[in-house]
């Protein structure tokens, strides 16, 4: 918590804060960027809300599952929220940043965005790139308009695309795991284990064909 304060005073007012940017600023963009701090740091404390909401809702779940042992849990129960809890937050701090590139478009300066790092952490690992180049600010100039509000709206489109594509992940997922459990269910069966034994000799008489005629062309 004390590390958290520091770090959040220190991206304000510290050397790379946001309030440092301001030397770079002509005086209507100093105060736009000043609104574009107050937006920034509403929304995103909203977002932190949100966010604690889905999480906890997600643990409460989990905990009223059954437990039928430790590897039960965890690949029946525990993966598949915690697929839902990353698309879910991916998708609510997507919608964040699409809705701040709006904000700081039409002001046509800086917004303030302490959640960037958090973002690029989470995008990096499914290679989408959403606020790649952002650090504790999005950029926003009047002279690039049009091409900042397209930005900003395909970024808010991703956000139902990522969480569309975590709940079809997840229902992947949970068929995947029963497909495995039926077969190995199947496989140690009297049928299972003889289908078993035939599958081996026929991969083996296969391969052994193959292994042959390869040998054949060589020599």
């Amino acid at each position: 918590l004390v590390f958290g304060i520091l770090a959040t005073v220190s991206n304000i007012f510290g050397d790379d804060g946001y309030f440092s940017r301001f030397d770079y600023l002509e005086g209507v963009e100093k105060f736009t960027a000043l609104i574009g701090f107050l937006i920034g740091l509403a929304v995103c404390l909203l977002v932190i809300y949100i966010v604690f909401t889905v999480i906890s809702n997600r643990a409460n779940q989990l905990k009223s599952e059954s437990y039928d042992g430790i590897l039960s849990y965890l690949y029946k129960n525990t993966f598949p929220v915690l697929i839902v809890v990353f698309g879910e937050v991916l998708s609510v701090l997507t919608l964040t940043v699409g809705m701040l590139f709006v904000f700081a478009n039409l002001l046509g300066s800086m917004v303030y965005f302490p959640l960037s790092d958090i973002v690029n952490t989470m995008s990096d690992m499914l290679d989408l790139g959403i606020g790649g180049d952002t650090s504790i600010f999005i950029p926003g100039n009047w002279d690039y308009f049009s091409e900042g509000m397209k930005m900003s709206f395909g970024i808010i489109v991703l956000s139902p695309i990522i969480l569309i594509g975590t709940y079809v992940f997840r229902a992947i997922y949970n068929y995947c795991v029963k497909l495995i459990i039926k077969l190995i269910e199947f496989s140690t069966s009297k049928n299972g284990i003889l289908v078993l034994f035939i599958g081996v000799v026929l991969s083996y008489i296969v391969m052994d064909g193959i292994l042959i005629e390869i040998l054949e062309e060589i020599f």
